[in-house]
């Protein structure tokens, strides 16, 4: 199970998922203002990435849903899915 959290503008967000991107897509940020930190950890490992205010409006603003899949897909790729997806 791998967790994530995700931290915008002092506030974070929490959820959970067998892959990287049913762990970020469970993320329901109120504010998808701003820079934000996503960590994800499995097993003890754990990765931060910084994601860009644009990608993260995209991910979880109210926008159309293709292009939010286009965000999740995009944060996806920044972690290493050899790590996290088994």
């Amino acid at each position: 199970m791998i967790t994530s959290s995700l931290k915008v503008l002092g506030k974070f967000y929490y959820g959970k998922g067998k892959t990287i991107m049913t762990a970020i897509g469970s993320l329901n940020p109120e504010i998808a203002k701003g820079v934000g930190v996503l960590t994800l950890e499995k097993h003890g490992i754990t990765k931060e990435k910084i994601i860009l205010p644009r990608i993260l409006y995209n991910a979880f603003g109210k926008i159309s849903s293709s292009r939010k899949e286009l965000a999740l897909k995009q944060i996806s790729q920044l972690f290493d899915k050899k790590i996290f997806d088994d």
